[in-house]
């Protein structure tokens, strides 16, 4: 059975901004990023988390563990 595609799989893939919107945005949270662990310290390390498993979950769809 085919995978259905959801709509988080599908815009994962395509930018939505142009490339000076996605600069605009790289940079703030280069600068809010480490202030979140002073503000919402659980919050931040829950982010960290959910993200290592998401990259986890995308190399396992590639094809690629370890």
């Amino acid at each position: 059975m085919r995978e259905k595609m959801t709509a988080r799989t599908e815009y994962s893939r395509v930018h939505c901004y142009q490339p000076e919107m996605r600069e605009k945005i790289r940079q703030v949270m280069r600068f809010s990023g480490p202030r979140m662990l002073l503000y919402h310290p659980a919050l931040a390390l829950w982010h960290v988390a959910c993200s290592v498993r998401e990259k986890r979950k995308q190399r396992e769809r590639m094809g690629k563990t370890g």
